[in-house]
């Protein structure tokens, strides 16, 4: 699937740590296109709550040293069930 303008579907995607791939330019290029961008926090033991951002400057570190949204200025709400997410791997069988 090619992630494009025209495409009005919400993507989620993950804020990388240094060995991951670091998408920030495709982040930087959807906000830049007025578009929300849906960002994991780690809220609890084994608990993602996802957040709307549509500004990087939303963020802070938090859990494992990972940024990630600011609950208090981006209030966690359900990930849209038709968004496209972006998950970070490294290897896979």
């Amino acid at each position: 699937m090619t992630l494009m303008a025209a495409d009005h579907r919400p993507l989620a995607s993950y804020l990388a740590l240094r060995d991951e791939l670091d998408l920030d330019d495709l982040h930087r290029w959807w906000w830049s296109s007025g578009r929300v961008l849906w960002l994991p926090r780690v809220s609890g033991p084994g608990t993602l709550t996802w957040h709307p951002l549509s500004d990087p400057a939303h963020t802070v570190l938090g859990s494992f040293g990972i940024r990630e949204p600011d609950p208090v200025r981006v209030p966690a709400e359900p990930l849209p069930e038709d968004a496209t997410v972006l998950v970070p791997g490294v290897a896979f069988t």
